[in-house]
């Protein structure tokens, strides 16, 4: 599952968008890019940061769906490697310790 994967290693270190072969687009109002393969891109500008919980609070600018026929369903990460895909939860937990044992 390529969800786990994009989320389970640092862009710091990580060139996303080469190692899982994804189509990087400008979008209109921030520098930070879209991504094609995405059902759902959404434009946001930071407008709080509460650092004492290392929260970043945005504003959502613009929302861009790609509702072309064929797409995966949308999937939402809960927690500790529990996703729902379309209502349906799905423990990945056992993946995600095997394949990256030592953490991100």
């Amino acid at each position: 599952m390529m969800v786990v994967g994009v989320g389970a290693c640092s862009g710091a270190d990580t060139d996303k968008i080469e190692k899982f072969r994804l189509t990087p687009l400008k979008g209109k109002h921030v520098k930070a890019l879209l991504i094609k393969e995405c059902l759902v891109n959404v434009e946001c500008k930071v407008i709080d940061i509460v650092e004492k919980y290392n929260i970043l609070v945005f504003d959502g600018i613009e929302a861009y769906l790609d509702d072309l026929p064929g797409k995966q369903r949308i999937i939402h990460a809960i927690s500790d490697g529990i996703f729902v895909v379309a209502g349906e939860k799905l423990d990945r937990r056992q993946m995600m310790r095997s394949k990256f044992p030592d953490g991100v």
